[in-house]
């Protein structure tokens, strides 16, 4: 006898908005979860509402060697040392029940059908500038195409007026 049914339609790509309700570190036979190259990682579950209000549970991976993807979820989320280079380990508490703003994108493949992925976490404050309809004219945030290390920000002590540059975007 052959089953048939329908598929459940994928969430929306676009802006949506995410619950972490689970954060894995170990296979399920207690194993560290490591990536392909024998990296650390993170099996991240979260809850995901699209701008239909359409709600679904998504996995996302994050990867100790992946530096523009933990910069992003940090900057997104507002939180500082997820991953510790030296120790190797996760900091999962960070992460923990957060919710966030993210934007979405359907993948498409061959073994497994399309499916939904976050492609980048954003800040809140992205999403509501959006709402608001006011114009944005980049994402603020670092992505796997342009990452650059974090550089602190500093006032020079041997600046020589008071002018302040108006080139900045905030």
């Amino acid at each position: 006898m052959h089953t048939s049914y329908t598929q459940r339609p994928l969430l929306e790509p676009g802006w949506g908005y995410f619950q972490i309700s689970r954060v894995d570190t170990l296979t399920k036979d207690g194993k560290p979860l490591v990536s392909k190259k024998g990296n650390p990682m993170l099996k991240v579950n979260l809850q995901v509402t699209d701008s239909r209000g359409a709600t679904e549970f998504v996995t996302d991976w994050i990867v100790s060697d992946l530096d523009w993807k933990i910069a992003n979820v940090q900057e997104a989320l507002q939180i500082t040392n997820l991953y510790d280079k030296q120790t190797g380990r996760f900091d999962i508490a960070l992460l923990q029940n957060k919710c966030g703003a993210c934007s979405l994108d359907i993948q498409s493949s061959d073994q497994y059908g399309d499916s939904v992925r976050i492609k980048m976490y954003v800040p809140m404050e992205f999403i509501k500038m959006l709402n608001q309809e006011e114009k944005v004219e980049a994402l603020p945030l670092k992505t796997k195409n342009d990452y650059s290390p974090p550089v602190p920000a500093y006032v020079s002590s041997q600046a020589s007026d008071n002018s302040i540059d108006d080139d900045i975007p905030f």
